[in-house]
């Protein structure tokens, strides 16, 4: 597959419903700007594997863990997190609730360089966080459970065995080894005129040092311009797609 270059910009310069728009070498003038529809995959494609981590928390002492009402069978020594899938939309939607200050808010667009991008922000709320819990299972494995469903319910999760994040990169299988610790959760986001509800392939590994749950957003998509395959990836700090 031939990627080019600008693929990659497009997916931070819009990706909103199923559409990419890149923008030629020479510039941002209007007449630069080419809008190609996309086809999105599982898996990440011709890019290297790309991960964030999230800390886990214990859920009867710290205010960090998120409510959750129910565990699958078994499970033991209980610490709950959450997954975030879209920290712009979190952040625009906490500033314009009055749950951000102003002082924080500008701080992170000054930190981030981040000029909010209204047409795909909803001043709503959209459910971009997946809970999950991290626990013993009842073989003494380590093992974690995600709300595939956002019920806020982990009782009718399985859960899934954790790999080291280390074995995932040195695995020689590795679309093996990707989908063998993948969970499909479901998550919302706004295309600027709605907000949907759709399915985000999740990879899911931990760092037994340093105790951190890693994700991957397991996607990405192609489109073809002039002849040339592209390829955009989804983001872990803004999930677009």
């Amino acid at each position: 597959m031939t990627i080019n270059r600008l693929s990659v910009r497009a997916a931070f310069l819009a990706v909103s419903s199923a559409a990419a728009v890149l923008l030629s070498a020479t510039g941002c003038r209007h007449s630069d700007i080419v809008e190609l529809p996309l086809t999105w995959h599982e898996g990440f494609g011709p890019f290297d594997l790309s991960f964030s981590g999230d800390r886990a928390y214990n859920p009867d002492s710290d205010a960090s863990a998120p409510a959750i009402t129910g565990f699958p069978d078994g499970m033991s020594e209980i610490r709950t997190g959450i997954f975030e899938t879209n920290i712009l939309q979190t952040c625009y939607e906490d500033h314009i609730a009055g749950r951000m200050s102003d002082e924080r808010y500008g701080h992170l667009l000054e930190a981030w360089g981040w000029i909010p991008d209204t047409t795909v922000l909803s001043r709503n709320h959209v459910d971009t966080q997946i809970a999950f819990a991290v626990g013993k299972c009842q073989d003494g494995a380590l093992c974690i459970a995600v709300d595939t469903d956002g019920d806020s319910d982990l009782s009718d999760e399985k859960p899934l065995v954790l790999t080291e994040t280390d074995s995932l990169f040195n695995s020689a299988e590795r679309d093996s080894i990707l989908s063998a610790n993948t969970v499909i959760a479901t998550v919302e986001q706004y295309d600027g005129k709605s907000i949907k509800r759709r399915p985000l392939p999740l990879v899911l590994s931990y760092d037994s040092k340093s105790g951190i749950i890693f994700k991957g957003m397991a996607e990405h998509a192609t489109a073809r311009h002039k002849g040339v395959e592209l390829a955009v990836r989804t983001d872990n700090l803004a999930y677009n797609f």
